[in-house]
């Protein structure tokens, strides 16, 4: 097949796991034969097309306010008028459409669409190519993606998102199939009403990469090490994590803090918490280094979480996950069988799970061993790539008919 990827960034160009995730896609389907390629945002205006292992990437200056995804601070007006042109964005639905005339894909998924807006589909629908939408995240529902605000996910989108999504949901039909990262994110957009016409709807999670086949026997530490990898930010919870370990006073545990955030609340994280007797951070570490030290994995997201790459990459290096009920996180950390799961409402449940395996060598083996069977079915590529060709020989299968209806 001709596949065409849309998304907004792609590698170098990361602001999270999305990128990552469709690049390691992208080449296994280029990998396997199809013509591949990835159509995303640049800073610059114009368009810059090169090949990356094996794969045509072609990248568009973005039509807005300014390019919306590197780590600066804009004023809030500009912000606004940013969001109110993302919700239907015609210049680029019409630079979208030309390169599309041009490289005549059989098919166009889309990722991410934060800078393309929901005009992307009118685009690719007006040439009669169908569209899989694949879902990362909420920001068909949210103008920050993740539903998310004040500390606390929102049950509804708010006003402000109301009038930024107006006519998401109707234009979604648009859409031949529908695929989510996780049974959480699909279910959420389907019960909000979106992809109502959609034939084909989907779950189909993500898989990573380079994760050992075989670990050594790791010999328990005088104390329980717990860690944390990842973005420091607060819906990550790790100020929320911080707080109700020291709160705790638990004994005979430290707690490791890896990966880096914003740099006043990193600072003011450091400040706060310090590097102590029981708690140590760790700056920047390679997942390889960091998961070698740690005897469990925590994962205290506070928003839905979609999909967090670190709770399989934690357990594909035989490292069990304490994770929050919160998205796709329950999907993967199987209660029991390969780590636990605690409700961030109630601290105290976090606690009462950290002292089982604190107290429980048993368990914490038992665990272990559940870890890379699990985690099994996210490191099978191959799997996941016949799983996509089949939703897109579906989504073919559909627009043939319908043309023929037609």
């Amino acid at each position: 097949m001709r596949i065409a990827y849309l998304s907004t960034l792609y590698p170098p160009n990361v602001a999270g796991g999305a990128e990552l995730v469709l690049r390691s896609q992208a080449e296994a389907m280029s990998a396997r034969g199809h013509d591949v390629q990835v159509i995303a945002l640049r800073a610059e205006p114009g368009v810059h097309r090169e090949v990356v292992n094996g794969v045509l990437v072609t990248t568009v200056g973005i039509h807005n306010e300014y390019f919306n995804f590197w780590q600066v601070a804009h004023p809030a007006h500009k912000r606004l008028l940013w969001h109110v042109r993302d919700r239907n964005n015609r210049p680029m639905a019409e630079a979208l459409r030309e390169l599309l005339r041009e490289s005549q894909p059989d098919i166009v998924c889309c990722h991410n669409l934060a800078g393309w807006s929901i005009s992307a589909w009118e685009a690719i629908d007006s040439l009669g190519i169908p569209i899989v939408q694949v879902l990362h995240d909420q920001y068909l529902r949210c103008s920050k993606s993740n539903m998310f605000r004040n500390g606390k996910n929102c049950d509804k989108p708010c006003l402000d998102c109301r009038a930024l999504r107006m006519s998401h949901a109707q234009a979604s039909e648009q859409v031949t199939a529908v695929v989510g990262v996780s049974r959480f994110v699909l279910d959420r957009l389907l019960n909000a009403g979106y992809f109502s016409e959609a034939p084909i709807r989907e779950v189909l999670y993500n898989f990573g990469t380079s994760v050992p086949s075989e670990l050594l026997p790791k010999q328990r530490a005088p104390r329980l090490r717990l860690g944390f990898i990842g973005f420091l930010a607060e819906s990550k919870g790790i100020e929320w994590l911080l707080r109700t370990f020291r709160e705790s006073r638990l004994t005979d545990v430290e707690l490791l803090i890896a990966g880096r955030g914003e740099e006043q609340y990193e600072k003011g994280l450091r400040e706060r918490y310090g590097d102590t007797d029981d708690i140590r951070f760790l700056g920047f570490t390679k997942p390889a280094d960091f998961f070698a030290q740690v005897d469990v994995a925590i994962v205290p997201s506070l928003w839905n979480d979609t999909l967090p790459s670190v709770v399989f990459e934690s357990l594909g290096y035989g490292v069990p996950v304490v994770g929050s009920r919160r998205g796709g996180i329950p999907e993967m950390v199987l209660d029991g069988v390969n780590g636990l799961v605690f409700e961030p409402d109630d601290p105290a449940s976090l606690v009462s799970a950290i002292v089982k395996l604190r107290d429980d060598p048993a368990l914490l083996s038992s665990l272990r061993s559940g870890c890379q069977p699990s985690a099994a079915k996210f490191y099978d590529v191959q799997g996941w790539a016949a799983g996509q060709e089949e939703i897109f020989r579906r989504a073919r299968q559909h627009a043939d008919s319908r043309a023929v209806l037609a």
